[in-house]
């Protein structure tokens, strides 16, 4: 049986904002008694959907199985092609 994984956009209040799509990969680093780290990248045609401070929730079969802080994104917009490349990191 296959894992079905959802990820949501949370604003700074907590509040959620939207459902990310488009997603090229996730990267998450979970470790004992310390923080742990995240990484997603995705290639679409809109913009970064967050900024430094949002967050985001993994959802794995309907129950959350991580959430953590935006610290820092990095994004190259291809003109010709008209697609941003973006890449968020978090903890």
């Amino acid at each position: 049986m296959f894992s079905k994984y959802v990820i949501y956009v949370r604003n700074r209040d907590g509040v959620f904002a939207h459902r990310l799509n488009d997603i090229s990969s996730v990267k998450m680093l979970e470790k004992v008694n310390d923080v742990g780290s995240w990484t997603i990248t995705s290639t679409t045609p809109d913009k970064p959907p967050f900024e430094a401070g949002d967050g985001i929730v993994i959802f794995k079969n309907d129950a959350v199985q991580y959430s953590g802080i935006l610290t820092k994104i990095t994004s190259d917009y291809d003109g010709y092609n008209r697609l941003y490349k973006w890449t968020a990191y978090g903890e």
